[in-house]
């Protein structure tokens, strides 16, 4: 199948597409070459989305992934985008080094400021949302995320409290397909990224831990 739109410079591309290999919220995702995918969109009303993700992609930000040219139908309607292919490595994050967590989790928090100083909201930060190889994990799917009117304080504590709900529930997530839980680990992982806390002080804390599941461990061995 042969999609035909139109970049920035108003240059017409066709893409030779196949089979998608993912959907988001609001397209599908098609594998252009080794090293880049095309999304497209499915559902109308995208256009609000458009200013946001330039200013994402104008930043430039840590571990959240590339997105390359926009794209548009010939009614000059914003359709798609296309951005760097990352490979899902199924990490289980809960047995990597714990210098892992923290290097990651303090470049996301370094990025996320970054939007909370471009009054971004971070909607859609969630861990279904990621993709990790051995050394990163990468922020994919920005199209929910949103402008604010709230206090910049504000967004700055609601975007903190969804990074660490993502990495909460990217925890569980992984205990559950590839350990073992129990009714209590849910807690355990809220406790520990605590949104009250600032990124300094909860990577002292995780650094008290050689990996993620000896803290699982000493709670369940506590409680």
């Amino acid at each position: 199948m042969e999609i035909k739109l139109y970049n920035e410079k108003n240059d017409k591309v066709i893409y030779k597409v196949g089979v998608p290999f993912n959907r988001g919220s609001y397209g599908i995702i098609y594998k252009i070459t080794d090293d880049k995918c095309f999304k497209y969109f499915y559902l109308g009303n995208v256009a609000e989305m458009l200013d946001v993700m330039k200013d994402i992609r104008d930043l430039d930000l840590d571990n959240f992934y590339k997105i390359y040219d926009f794209l548009f139908d010939n009614n000059g309607d914003f359709c798609g985008y296309t951005m760097k292919y990352y490979q899902d490595n199924n990490i289980d994050i809960m047995t990597m080094p714990m210098d892992y967590t923290i290097d990651n989790l303090r470049r996301i928090a370094n990025s996320v400021k970054k939007l909370s100083d471009n009054q971004i909201s971070v909607i859609d930060l969630k861990e279904h949302n990621i993709i990790m190889d051995e050394n990163n994990i990468t922020v994919i799917d920005v199209d929910l995320y949103t402008r604010s009117n709230c206090s910049h304080d504000y967004l700055s504590e609601i975007n903190i409290d969804a990074l660490y709900r993502m990495f909460i529930n990217l925890c569980y997530y992984t205990l559950s397909k590839k350990h073992f839980t129990t009714i209590d680990d849910t807690t355990y992982l809220t406790e520990l990224f605590n949104y009250k806390e600032d990124v300094d002080t909860l990577c002292k804390k995780l650094a008290k831990y050689k990996y993620p599941i000896d803290y699982i461990y000493e709670c369940r061995k506590k409680y």
